[in-house]
């Protein structure tokens, strides 16, 4: 199987793609208002701790307080003003449960799960560091190798190593990446992480505000330490910058990988290798998959639905027989719109009713087989006899389609739009693709007056960088007839409209 990595970055957001063999089955989106939040550490403050709801609300510096289930509390943490190094991580007291929450008091927390609608980010305080070879865990004592490591031998020498290098109050998770590297590597990789430490215990013992005391690395750059390996292909970098900053972070970690990184120089990264087509339609409400068969995809605050549908799709006689190959294929995209879309929580899906039992339950095993693929946790139920299957799907990240669109006010919040923000990205790709191929020097761009309203409250001066980069006049026009969620572009010579040909 071919994969491949692309980064695209803009303006206003960075674009992570990751496509199996051309077909884009995962997508991440960072922009400057909605910075990645995974794995920041907090010095919080205990606001409340309700019973009730089975968790405590803590201030962590942000706009929302955080939320962190009783569940997610652990024996192992409560950091010490008093901490006197890196040698030791200190407790005082162990929290053993939810009566160790005092509001009021101090806690070391890690953000598990993005803010979603109108509820903080939810936190845990099993407190880890990652690293590209392994996981310092503090506050612990277990030494962990990663099951995907068969070969005996090399377990035994990589928990030797790690007894011997990791000092009293730590614990150490071993990655599947470690496997086939030198250990020196793998011991700087652990250095680099107790320094990290060593700067979180600073920063708590030189604070009295909640604050954030660590900061994970950005999107980009967190895909990188954790998927790229042997088993890609290729990246693929628009930005020059990003492209030098993988590059050096690479030949620190795996010189061999280094001659898969490249950088695209011209022309829209996502539009020539078609990414950019596959991502309009994964914002549709219908999904078109194979033999003319279809999804309809439902999302809400609560759950998601997907309703599959045979379409036009005929097939041989017998009626069974085609309804399970509609059902199959439709469990195979799914899978993948699940992981496209990063959908969390319960999901249930309406499949097209079976008779045959034998039938139910290779439908099921196909469906688990592909979520097989799927980095985050899932959980899936029985086929119920009216063709329900409920599942779960670990939540982590906000799905993509609150970040790339908005509630559409002409439908009164029935369907989405692309959002402002992600308008004004596609302009100035749009604008990008134009000037290799074009001289003029003025062109004019017809948007919706909400549009243009947002572009001149906050973006003026991103537009005029624009111009003088690519010594073009631009002159917006409001326009009630294009549409809330498109742009038109027209010449200035002879007033054709060119948004299509680039």
């Amino acid at each position: 199987m071919e994969k491949e990595i692309f980064i695209s970055e803009t303006s206003l957001e960075s674009k992570i793609a990751i496509l199996e063999d051309k077909q884009l089955v995962e997508l991440y989106l960072e922009t400057p208002e909605k910075n990645r939040m995974i794995a920041n550490i907090y010095y919080g403050r205990i606001e409340k701790v309700i019973d009730g709801i089975g968790a405590a609300f803590i201030e962590i510096g942000e706009k929302q307080n955080a939320f962190l289930p009783f569940s997610q509390i652990t024996k192992k943490n409560r950091i010490s003003k008093n901490n006197t190094g890196v040698n030791s991580p200190t407790i005082e007291p162990p929290i053993h449960s939810s009566k160790d929450l005092k509001e009021g008091n101090f806690i070391l927390v890690q953000v598990s799960k993005e803010p979603y609608f109108s509820k903080g980010s939810g936190v845990t305080t099993d407190i880890s560091l990652a690293g590209r070879f392994s996981v310092l865990v503090p506050f612990s004592k277990n030494i962990g190798i990663s099951k995907k490591i068969k070969n005996r031998k090399k377990r035994e020498l990589l928990k030797k190593m790690a007894e011997e290098l990791i000092p009293e109050g730590f614990g150490l998770i071993i990655r599947t990446e470690a496997e086939d590297k030198e250990i020196e590597y793998i011991k700087e990789d652990v250095k680099k992480l107790l320094a990290n430490w060593k700067q979180i215990e600073k920063k708590v013992k030189s604070t009295k505000l909640p604050q954030i005391v660590h900061k994970e690395m950005g999107t980009s750059s967190s895909i990188i330490r954790d998927l790229f390996n042997s088993d890609v292909d290729r990246v693929i970098i628009d930005d020059k910058k990003k492209y030098k900053d993988i590059k050096s972070y690479v030949s620190d970690i795996d010189e061999n990988l280094l001659g898969r990184i490249f950088y695209h120089k011209s022309g829209s990264l996502f539009g020539e290798y078609g990414i950019s087509k596959q991502i309009e339609k994964f914002l549709r409400r219908k999904v078109w998959f194979k033999n003319s068969s279809y999804l309809i995809v439902e999302q809400t605050e609560a759950l998601l639905s997907i309703d599959v549908n045979s379409g036009k799709f005929v097939g041989k006689q017998n009626k069974e027989d085609n309804i399970l190959k509609v059902n199959l294929l439709a469990a195979t995209e799914i899978a993948r719109q699940l992981r496209l879309r990063n959908n969390g929580g319960l999901i249930v899906i309406d499949f097209i009713d079976l008779i045959k039992n034998s039938n139910k339950t290779k439908l099921e095993t196909e469906f688990k087989n592909e979520l097989k693929k799927d980095r985050a946790v899932t959980s899936t139920a029985k086929l119920s006899k009216f063709g329900l299957l409920e599942m779960t799907r670990q939540r982590i990240r906000n799905s993509l389609i609150f970040s790339m669109s908005d509630v559409c006010p002409v439908c009164s919040g029935n369907g989405r739009i692309p959002s402002k923000q992600s308008m004004v990205s596609k302009i100035e790709m749009w604008v990008k693709r134009f000037k290799l191929h074009n001289k003029a020097k003025r062109i004019y761009i017809h948007v919706h007056p909400n549009l243009m309203e947002y572009i001149d409250e906050k973006y003026r001066k991103l537009f005029r960088k624009i111009q003088w980069k690519h010594l073009l006049k631009i002159t917006f026009i409001e326009d009630m007839d294009v549409n809330i969620g498109e742009f038109k572009v027209f010449m200035k010579k002879n007033s054709d409209e060119i948004t299509e040909k680039y």
